[in-house]
Parts: C-alpha cells; sequence; structure tokens
C-alpha cells in the first residue's frame, strides 16, 4: 500500500526568514506550530505490534538510505509536529549563531525538491533567528505517512537525556583543565560565568559533588552544603531549606553558619578554661 502525501500547507509549513529581535537574558520566543491531522486509519491494538509491519516498509527500516546534506532553515517546510509550541531561549540561539546546529535534523524531499523537516523544528527556527544560512540535514527517502511521523516524532522527543549536574560540573571542569577560563567557557557555552564558576568549585570539592549527586540542589547550594560536612543535623537543615527556594536556604545557610561560629567560640573558650587548670564536668 503507498503511503499518502498530506496536502501541501496542511501538513507542512514554510518558515520565514525575520530578524530577530534584541537578545535578552530572559527573552522567549514562543512560535505556535500546526496541530497534525488526524489518522483516518483505525489503530492497530497494542499487542498486535505486527499490524504496523508490511512487506513494502516498515518503521524499523525507516533510516535505510540516509545521507546528510546542508539546507537552508530559511526554505524548508516543517511537517506537522506533536511539539505544537517551540520555545526559543536566547542563549539557545546564540549557540546555534557561534557554533551553528551540531546535530543534524531528520528531513526527507518531495518530488519538486521542496526539504520537509520531520524532526529538528526547534533547531531550524533558531537557525533563522541567528541568521544561518545552512544547517546539516538527515535525508531519509520520503514518508509522509502520519503514524510514522508521529512515532519518529515521539521517540526522537522523549527518548533524550540531558547530563547530571555531576557530568556537567565534570565537563566544565575538564574545559579549564584545556585552558579555557569560566569567562570563555560561559561565551562558548551560553551561560552565565557565575554558574561555570560554581560548577568547577563543585568539581574540585569532593563533598560538594556527592551532594549534587545525592540531592537535588544548585552547585551553589553543594557547596554551602559542603561547609558542614560530617554535621548531619546541619546538613539535613540545609537540604530542607532548599525544597523550599533560594531565600529560605540563604536564610538557614546564615543561621547554622552563625550556630558553627558559635561552637568556635565556645571549644575556644572551653580551652582556654582548661589551660588555666580548670576541669570541664557535665551539667548536672
Amino acid at each position: 500500500m503507498r503511503p499518502r502525501r498530506a496536502a501541501p500547507g496542511r501538513a507542512a509549513r514554510r518558515t520565514r526568514n525575520t530578524q530577530p529581535n534584541e537578545e535578552k537574558e530572559t527573552a522567549m520566543t514562543t512560535i505556535d506550530t500546526i496541530q497534525p491531522e488526524a489518522i483516518d486509519e483505525p489503530t492497530p491494538e497494542v499487542d498486535d505490534v505486527e499490524a504496523l509491519d508490511t512487506d513494502e516498509d516498515t518503521p524499523a527500516d525507516a533510516l535505510d538510505g540516509i545521507g546528510v546534506v546542508q539546507v537552508d532553515p530559511a526554505t524548508v517546510k516543517i511537517e506537522a509536529n506533536v511539539r505544537t509550541q517551540v520555545a526559543l531561549d536566547a542563549a539557545f540561539v546564540r549557540t546555534i549563531k557561534r557554533h551553528g546546529v551540531l546535530i543534524p535534523v531528520l528531513a526527507y524531499q518531495e518530488d519538486d525538491g521542496t526539504i520537509v523537516v520531520r524532526d529538528g523544528q526547534r533547531r531550524v527556527l533558531a537557525a533563522v533567528q541567528a541568521g544561518r544560512t545552512a544547517i546539516p540535514a538527515y535525508l531519509v527517502p520520503a514518508r509522509d505517512e502520519a503514524r510514522l511521523r508521529i512515532i519518529q516524532q515521539m521517540i526522537a522527543n522523549e527518548q533524550r537525556s540531558g547530563l547530571t549536574e555531576t557530568e556537567e560540573a565534570a565537563a566544565l571542569h575538564q574545559l579549564t583543565l584545556e585552558g579555557l577560563t569560566p569567562t570563555m567557557i560561559a561565551k562558548e557555552l551560553a551561560v552565565k560565568p557565575a554558574r561555570v564558576k560554581a560548577a568547577v568549585a563543585v568539581a574540585a570539592n569532593e563533598a560538594a559533588k556527592a551532594a549534587v549527586a545525592k540531592f537535588e540542589v544548585t552547585f551553589e547550594q553543594a557547596l554551602v552544603i559542603a561547609e558542614f560536612e560530617g554535621d548531619l543535623d546541619a546538613v539535613k537543615a540545609l537540604r530542607r531549606a532548599a525544597e523550599y527556594g533560594d531565600g529560605d536556604f540563604a536564610h538557614e545557610a546564615q543561621r547554622q553558619r552563625d550556630k558553627k561560629e558559635a561552637q568556635v567560640q565556645i571549644d575556644a573558650l572551653i580551652a582556654d578554661f582548661k589551660a588555666k587548670g580548670y576541669q570541664q564536668i557535665a551539667w548536672p
């Protein structure tokens, strides 16, 4: 059975090459995408997996005959997508502008030569804003079957995993060993220098690394928790405060520091009296 082609302009749309507004650190651009067309074929039962397979083509061999080409992001079509809203933050656009699109988008070519992007709409739109005139694309055989499109887009969006905080800290620390300063790293990755400095400090502190790996805390919070290594009560209190936000954490951190400083003064006073011949006894 031949796959049916979607009518032009319904299942796909063209991007527009518009100039981006002035970037701000917190600027967000939200672009609505076309809702995918309804599938007018009956959905097979969950246990009837073979119902999706045919002798002609199957999802498993969808990438056979793959090739990589350079395409103009301003002229491609973006196919209907399961992701209906695309948020383009300024940092992402800056990385595309500086380094280009590193991971090719997934696309196919229509009979008239038009490139249709199935996966990678966020990269395409960011490339347009960044003024990029070419991005890499995996060009696969034309397959505009709706159910295959949905399956591939869901796999591409769901089967992804970002770096853990520990991995990020280790990677940023490695960049410093390669001779890059935190400011240079921040520029390359479009992140704040303060985050890079905190991550590098965490990577060099075993207690902080353990805190990041074990608790859901920021790099900055992990460094504070590391100050109280061995004080289980203080660590517990700080972990609990972190759950309520930076304000509560900062307040608790100061309280624990004051408490720690007070204990240092008490210990020094006790040591001074012992040196003078006094004996410390337990409170009755």
